[in-house]
């Protein structure tokens, strides 16, 4: 049987018109796509059965969340690199495949991100340093890890001829991972229930394989961002907020992790956020 290069999984709650969307963007792509769908009351699931035949459908029964989804498709996966898309992105012809043939030509790379665009084709960062007391402090992820200004990164003509650039860590919208290098350092941390975990999988990553973390700019996709999470901004501030204290203890340990914690969880209680519902 032939291995595919990419094996596709896009988490989808209650997304209906920005998956179709997705799903569409990506049809010319080879790889093998799953949808986990966690409980859409939207007609999600049903999307994908009429309109995508060739995607592999996965109804989890309930929301699980981002992490304990993806995992469910990614044990079914077989592809040489494993991509987790989220499902408000747009994918223009060739990103993907720019995925693959940096991960091809850096095989000391575990995982490779593609550079993100907003809806308007602004610049999205996604990329940073793990997180710390500093950034904690500030409020402000440090994103000085990559060589590029502004002005190259947001010229089409000029990201093209880019380099990939190493950082701490890539955004899970489209995060595309070496299968080999995630089964020795395992899946997802399904503890986190949305937020931090493609953090902590870099981080995982890194210390258990030696596998870097690339951003590639050649890789361009459209991130339209929160489709999930915009209609419940309560919820959301206090899952990141969770999901960083998470984060802490896990990569700083209980001791060194206590300050960073102790600022994210002031930061949290003083958000606006917190009190909408």
């Amino acid at each position: 049987m032939r291995v595919r290069d990419l094996s596709i999984v896009i988490v989808s709650w209650n997304t209906k018109e920005l998956l179709r969307a997705c799903l569409a963007s990506i049809q010319g792509v080879d790889a093998e796509v799953f949808v986990a769908d966690n409980a859409s009351t939207d007609g999600s699931a049903e999307l994908v059965e009429t309109e995508f035949p060739g995607v592999t459908l996965i109804r989890t029964g309930a929301n699980l969340g981002f992490a304990r989804a993806n995992n469910l498709a990614l044990k079914q996966a077989t592809g040489r690199y494993w991509l987790l898309l989220n499902s408000d992105t747009l994918v223009p012809k060739g990103a993907l495949e720019a995925l693959v043939v940096a991960l091809d030509s850096h095989p000391e790379a575990a995982v490779a991100g593609a550079l993100l665009l907003n809806g308007d084709g602004t610049l999205q960062k996604s990329w940073a340093r793990f997180p710390d007391l500093k950034s904690e402090l500030s409020g402000t992820l440090d994103r000085s890890q990559c060589p590029y200004s502004d002005a190259q990164l947001s010229v089409e003509a000029t990201r093209k001829t880019l380099a990939p650039f190493t950082c701490d860590w890539v955004g899970g919208a489209v995060f595309g991972v070496r299968a080999t290098a995630a089964q020795q350092a395992g899946l997802l941390d399904e503890a986190f229930f949305m937020y931090s975990e493609e953090t902590e999988w870099c981080y995982r990553l890194k210390y258990v394989t030696g596998g870097t973390t690339l951003l590639v700019p050649a890789s361009v996709v459209v991130h339209r961002g929160g489709g999930s999470s915009r209609a419940v901004p309560k919820a959301t501030r206090k899952r990141m907020w969770r999901s960083s204290l998470r984060f802490f203890r896990l990569t700083k340990g209980p001791i060194a992790g206590l300050l960073p914690s102790a600022i994210a969880t002031g930061r949290y209680l003083l958000s606006p956020l917190r009190r909408k519902v």
